[in-house]
């Protein structure tokens, strides 16, 4: 017997970052996408829950309960419009596993388990076009759907600056001191959870 098709809501669990990435990344997924072509909630309600929402990131950058409060609020809001989307999905997918997929969404696996990525692998930096840039790179991750980046100049490793996830795995971090010795991590995301972040590597920066 086929198994029904489930999508994951566990992004429900993804700090304000990697989810508001992984937002977008859906809104770009199902954008013209033929094998949902009336989407409820509309890609409008979604694409402004999802502009509202990192507009009160953005605004809660510098802290205060109140403007924390809100952020929180709406990211509440997007979340729900999210959930709706995933059921959505699931139901006009024709359980076929193909087209649920091309909504950017992730599924439960067969057998009711979720897989988290892998850490990453082949972790890399080189210097960058300009002066004080490096690009930072791992494998391809098969079951990825983004990647997040961190580096410091503490050598002890005790404090880390964070680099805003993306789809792509290679990133670029600019405004570094020439001569600066810098250490990179990297790890993936997918709608089941987090990999552990890959072992810290450094680069001399020119």
């Amino acid at each position: 017997m086929k198994s029904i098709i489930q999508v994951l809501i566990s992004f429900c669990y993804f700090g304000d970052a990697v989810l508001l990435a992984f937002a977008k990344q859906i809104l770009v997924a199902m954008t013209d996408n033929t094998n949902f072509p009336s989407p409820s909630p509309s890609l409008k309600v979604i694409g402004d829950a999802i502009t509202d929402f990192e507009t009160a990131m953005s605004n809660a950058a510098n802290g205060g309960k109140t403007l924390t409060a809100i952020k929180n609020q709406l990211r509440d809001a997007m979340l729900e419009q999210l959930k709706l989307l995933a059921t959505y999905v699931e139901q006009n997918s024709n359980n076929d596993h193909a087209i649920a997929l091309s909504s950017g969404f992730d599924l439960r696996k067969t057998r009711g388990h979720a897989t988290i990525p892998d850490t990453p692998i082949g972790v890399s930096a080189v210097q960058g076009v300009h002066n004080g840039e490096i690009s930072v790179s791992c494998n391809a991750q098969k079951d990825a759907k983004l990647y997040e980046c961190r580096y410091t100049t503490d050598a002890t490793l005790a404090t880390w600056n964070s680099v805003p996830p993306q789809t792509n795995r290679k990133f670029t971090i600019g405004g570094l001191a020439h001569g600066a010795d810098v250490f990179v991590s990297m790890r993936a995301v997918n709608s089941a959870g987090i990999s552990n972040w890959s072992n810290a590597i450094s680069i001399l920066v020119n």
